[in-house]
């Protein structure tokens, strides 16, 4: 069986992708993966470090690359080998053949008039950010909140007016017992948070990360939030963050989950807001 790799790369934002515009058959004129063929003897990692920095410039100092996924074509008595990787810092990209292009996910990846793979490169991208161990928190809009089934409001007052709702008091140990509680019952694909760390001016960054150890300063800095980028899709390690500055009253978050529908709202003196549907 012939074996290949392709590599996906994500800019440090996570908020584009890295492309190559072919320039010959197969898939001439359309937006494609790099990689290649992986050569006898040699390791799939290597195979996969190789060729991205053969096609791109971009070597292992730049990005650790994740063992994705396979694609197994027998009557072509083919494999490809599918690696996925985020780069810690901008790059100066250096094409061997075809051009290199950044799309953002905008884009209609199951385009098949623009992108090659037969629909495969919209289904490894969303696959893609369903794995929270490379993609991490991915961003949302209120209105991508709401469409999944959670309750959303401008204010709180608008959630004293509509929405049934009662105080969660208690421990720190309390009320994170409740909260992962809840993620349980949701299930962590069905569970969101607002984390209002981007859109903080310098000032108020420096502020909060007095409170934060260097580790958690670290994965802040990894995330590269936007000043725009508020709601998330819950990972264990923001929800750690975010409920222990939400607990020491230094940036509060609200958490929301949509299988069993409320909302948390953290609030001063370990009093809690959960907000439910009117019955």
């Amino acid at each position: 069986m012939r074996n290949y790799n392709t590599i996906i790369i994500l800019n440090p934002e996570k908020d584009r992708v890295l492309f190559c515009k072919r320039m010959n058959d197969p898939y001439e004129g359309l937006f494609n993966f790099v990689g290649g063929k992986i050569e006898p003897g040699e390791t799939s990692e290597d195979a996969a470090y190789r060729e991205l920095e053969e096609e791109t410039g971009i070597g292992r100092e730049d990005v650790e690359l994740y063992y994705f996924m396979d694609f197994c074509w027998h009557l072509q008595d083919m494999r490809m080998e599918v690696y996925a990787g985020v780069l810690k810092h901008d790059v100066t990209l250096k094409p061997e053949k075809h051009p290199l292009h950044w799309l953002g996910f905008e884009e209609n990846f199951f385009n098949m008039k623009k992108f090659a793979g037969e629909g495969n490169i919209g289904h490894m991208l969303e696959i893609l950010k369903m794995s929270k161990e490379i993609f991490g928190p991915v961003p949302m809009t209120v209105e991508e909140l709401i469409n999944k089934g959670c309750i959303c409001m401008q204010n709180i007052d608008e959630g004293f007016r509509d929405y049934d709702w009662v105080y969660l008091e208690g421990s720190k140990d309390d009320l994170y017992q409740y909260l992962q509680d809840k993620i349980i019952e949701n299930g962590m694909e069905n569970s969101y948070l607002d984390f209002y760390y981007g859109s903080l001016k310098q000032d108020e960054r420096d502020r909060i990360q007095t409170v934060l150890k260097p580790e958690e300063i670290e994965y802040l800095e990894k995330l590269c939030l936007k000043e725009d980028q508020i709601y998330f899709t819950m990972t264990q390690e923001l929800f750690e963050l975010a409920f222990r500055l939400s607990e020491s009253e230094a940036l509060f978050s609200s958490f929301y989950f949509a299988k069993e529908p409320c909302s948390v709202w953290s609030n001063y003196g370990h009093k809690f807001v959960v907000f439910t549907s009117k019955k």
